[in-house]
């Protein structure tokens, strides 16, 4: 990654690789019957698969609320296609049926890209 956008003075967890574009995915209604929507962007990473050939992937990283008004998203599109190094912090959570995960969001220091 010779070319890579970065932010030199972070110094938090970043994820690097080729960036793909934002999406908006809906979720389901809640008992108001109000559907969320979150933005997330992708970044396409290249791993070696089992049989030692190259394969990609795309992760994703949702975009805070703060940001998608921010005009993060549109921002960021003018990188697609581009090596970058994203921001980003991670957020453990507990479901109210007892299901667990870990959402990585996109770090607010992004903004300093823009600067």
């Amino acid at each position: 990654m010779s070319n890579l956008l970065n932010i030199p003075t972070f110094q938090g967890f970043t994820l690097n690789g080729v960036f793909r574009g934002c999406r908006v995915q809906k979720g389901r209604p809640n008992q108001q019957g109000v559907v969320r929507e979150t933005v997330k962007c992708g970044i396409e990473v290249t791993r070696t698969d089992a049989y030692g050939q190259p394969a990609t992937d795309t992760l994703e990283l949702t975009i805070s609320d703060k940001l998608v008004q921010q005009g993060v998203p549109a921002k960021l599109a003018a990188f697609a296609g581009t090596e970058i190094s994203l921001p980003f912090y991670s957020s453990g959570w507990i479901g109210t049926k007892g299901d667990v995960g870990i959402t990585n969001y996109l770090a607010n220091e992004i903004l300093d890209l823009f600067k």
